[in-house]
């Protein structure tokens, strides 16, 4: 199973907390995983995916969880100082 990240997209901020869609290609079929973020204190942030049950979505978000995790925490983690 090969994956590649595509986007992060932002839908909305509130304060600390975010949430989205992350696009990605999973064997080159293209795919949407919805996600939040929240970031309850600079160094906590609890991130929870929303994969879909059908068609190995959710086994290929276990498989490259990593992967997609580090994709959105880049979007949302302020630079360090």
């Amino acid at each position: 199973m090969s994956i590649e990240i595509g986007q992060v997209v932002v839908e909305r901020r509130h304060g600390h907390a975010w949430c989205g869609l992350l696009l990605y290609a999973l064997d080159g079929q293209e795919r949407i995983l919805p996600w939040s973020a929240d970031m309850g204190s600079p160094r906590q942030l609890v991130l929870k995916l929303f994969p879909s049950p059908r068609d190995g979505h959710l086994e290929a978000v276990q498989i490259h969880y990593r992967e997609l995790a580090d994709a959105i925490v880049a979007q949302v983690q302020p630079p360090a100082p």
